[in-house]
């Protein structure tokens, strides 16, 4: 193999491809990767960590086609380059030689014959917009469970009906739902479960929010692959099935309340500083003057408290005003949730403080439902 490129593109390619490389395995040639120069004029990098390979190709002169692997330091060589020529030639004992200018390394490989045959897949799929995508991800991927004692919640239901595809993840304590509109109808309905963990890497990846991302599962619904252009990124797909998540989200409230976003996370994480020495928990209390009053205690801190503007609506307006609505939340699920949205304001609405909260920004499609911590009364009010 022997290749002339860009060396700045190199380094953003190394960088793509590198997520996916093993961090621990008993297969060396896997904590390296697979470099490929074709012969329509392209190079293609991969690796692959057996649950999840990435996949990227950049353009490249090709004077001699072949493969070899490179261990990922060479990512970091790469970087520390002037912008360049770079000249990559492998030799018949897997090393490649890699030269810039006057800088030149030698990188030990391993035979690239060793390295896993990855797929190319076939099967149902899917169109949808790049940047409507990422907002999915990004109001999703964090509420799924990292529990291994039950696998199921630790993936990302897609389902993907007509016209829409929806996204659903759940730790137990918590659930986020988004419907995404398909650039074109699929050509059958399916659902499949993927590893909230390569989705986190996926969600990562800089993209084209402009351009289309296809999704394809293959037709033994063991791996689904996400093409964004130059770059693929393919996974297994998980056993399990996951729950009935429609069945949690609730269908009435009595109150709701309409803070700005950015003033409500601010409060929460404010509180958050008392609520970390104990349970976590922080508290809303919802007032009929037109405000939110977020606190958090701590026995050996102190208290923490703050007061803002909101719109709150709803049939318990009334008793609000007798008694007030007080509900207890883990401060994390909050600063989670509003860290994940960029909308201006976001509705709250709640049924009683030992009944779930749900969360959207008036998006269709979205919905995001928490769990309330039960604490004592005498604690809730700092005694």
């Amino acid at each position: 193999m022997k290749v002339t490129t860009n060396s700045n593109n190199m380094a953003k390619a190394m960088s793509i491809v590198s997520r996916a490389v093993a961090k621990a395995t008993t297969l060396p040639v896997l904590g390296n990767v697979l470099l490929a120069a074709n012969a329509d004029g392209s190079l293609t990098l991969a690796a692959s960590n057996l649950e999840w390979s990435i996949v990227h190709t950049m353009s490249a002169q090709v004077e001699v086609e072949g493969q070899a692997t490179i261990p990922t330091q060479f990512g970091e060589w790469v970087k520390s380059l002037p912008v360049g020529a770079l000249v990559l030639e492998s030799n018949d004992k897997h090393a490649v030689n890699a030269t810039v200018e006057t800088a030149k390394a030698r990188f030990a490989g391993v035979d690239p014959e060793q390295y896993p045959v990855l797929p190319d897949l076939e099967g149902d799929s899917c169109i949808v917009n790049g940047g409507a995508l990422r907002a999915a991800l990004n109001k999703t991927v964090f509420a799924a469970s990292t529990d291994m004692s039950h696998p199921a919640l630790t993936g990302v239901f897609f389902e993907i009906q007509g016209e829409t595809l929806t996204l659903a993840a759940a730790d137990g304590f918590r659930l986020s739902q988004v419907q995404v509109a398909l650039t074109a109808p699929a050509a059958s309905d399916f659902s499949v479960l993927v590893p909230a963990e390569m989705l986190r890497e996926l969600g990562r990846l800089a993209w084209d929010d402009e351009a289309t991302v296809t999704i394809t599962v293959n037709d033994l619904r063991t791996q689904v692959g996400f093409d964004l252009g130059d770059t693929q990124v393919i996974s297994r797909l998980m056993d399990g099935k996951f729950p009935d998540y429609r069945r949690i989200i609730p269908a009435e409230s009595l109150y709701t309340a309409m803070p700005k976003r950015a003033e409500l996370l601010a409060a929460v994480k404010r509180a958050a500083i008392f609520a970390r020495e104990g349970i976590n928990a922080i508290r809303l209390e919802l007032l009929l003057e037109g405000a939110i009053r977020v606190s958090g205690t701590s026995a050996e801190t102190g208290e923490g408290t703050t007061e803002m503007a909101a719109e709150i609506t709803g049939e318990g307006t009334t008793e609000v005003a007798a008694r007030g609505l007080e509900i207890a939340f883990n401060s994390r699920f909050l600063t989670d949730l509003l860290a994940a949205l960029d909308a201006e304001t976001v509705r709250m609405q709640f049924m009683a403080p030992t009944r779930p909260g749900v969360f959207d920004t008036g998006e269709a499609g979205f919905v995001h439902v928490v769990m309330p911590m039960q604490i004592q009364q005498q604690q809730a009010k700092g005694k």
